[in-house]
This record gives structure tokens, C-alpha cells and sequence, in this order.
């Protein structure tokens, strides 16, 4: 008779099990960290954007308002849409703008909201 026996597939089975046990926790954390590293990117991005404008202008960036339509609208943004890869709402903006004591901040609206 040709085939494997019952034990050695219940240990292939064991095996492999036991791999996915610890890969799966790594992908999906990796994948976690990725999307935290994308947004938090993203944030620079506009950030750096914002004082741009600030500097060039002499003038504040509405706080009301998608910030990333406003920048596109002025071309300080240009290409692909900026996307909080946590976001399934397309109409909702995403990053917000706020001012304390005359200095920017830019934050996510999913993935870093205000305390």
C-alpha cells in the first residue's frame, strides 16, 4: 500500500498549524504598522504643506472645511488624493486643521482624533 498514514498527516497538520500560529500575528501586525506609517506620512505631508502656505501667504489655512480639497484647490497638492488607509468614507474629509496658540497642527480624523 502506497499513502500516508493517520499519524504523519495529524503531524503535517500539527506542523502547520503551529506556523500560522505565529505568522499570522506578525502579518497582521505588520500590515497594522504600514498603515500607521502611511497615515502618519500623509499628516507630514499636509503639515509641511500648511506651512507652506502659512509662510508664503502670510495667511492662515481655514480650519473649516476637507484641508486636502483646499490645498489641491490652490495647487499645493497635486496627483493622487491623500487617504487615511483607514477610511471607508469617501465623503468624509479626513485630515483636519486646528490652530493652538498660533501654531498648526494636522491630525487624522480615523486614526488620531482629539481628545
Amino acid at each position: 500500500m502506497k499513502g500516508f498514514t493517520l499519524m504523519e498527516i495529524l503531524v503535517v497538520v500539527t506542523i502547520i498549524g503551529i506556523l500560522a500560529a505565529i505568522a499570522v500575528p506578525s502579518y497582521i501586525s505588520a500590515v497594522e504598522q504600514g498603515r500607521r506609517d502611511a497615515c502618519a506620512t500623509n499628516v507630514k505631508i499636509l503639515f509641511t504643506q500648511v506651512e507652506r502656505y502659512n509662510l508664503t501667504t502670510g495667511q492662515k489655512v481655514p480650519t473649516d472645511g476637507d484641508l486636502v480639497q483646499f490645498l489641491r484647490g490652490i495647487g499645493y497638492l497635486t496627483g493622487e488624493e491623500l487617504k487615511c488607509p483607514y477610511s471607508n468614507d469617501e465623503n468624509k474629509p479626513e485630515y483636519k486643521l486646528i490652530y493652538n496658540r498660533n501654531e498648526a497642527k494636522v491630525y487624522c480624523t480615523h486614526c488620531n482624533p482629539l481628545k
